[in-house]
């Protein structure tokens, strides 16, 4: 029977990396930068848990594609995205 180290090693990939693998195969080298913008565009909506799943994505990309990542902006409070408002606006 495999010790219990040696199993999590051989853990499956989550639906985080697989999402992001199937993006790196569509995007390419691109899918980085992709990824990081989705990521700080869902900040500056104020979307936490979205900015966290992009960056999430955005990293496993960086380990699919051998690149380090710089780190990120904090998920604190971002400026509104929208400045005034819109006909959906309540």
């Amino acid at each position: 029977m495999p010790s219990r180290e040696r199993r999590a090693h051989a853990t499956p990939p989550g639906l985080t990396e697989l999402a992001a693998a199937k993006f790196v195969e569509s995007h390419g080298p691109d899918a980085l930068r992709i990824l990081e913008e989705r990521a700080e565009t869902a900040v500056e909506l104020g979307h936490k848990v979205a900015a966290r799943t992009w960056r999430g994505m955005a990293d496993a990309a960086a380990r699919l594609l051998g690149v380090e990542r710089l780190d990120p902006l904090p998920l604190g409070a971002a400026e509104p995205f929208l400045t005034s408002p819109t006909r959906w606006s309540r």
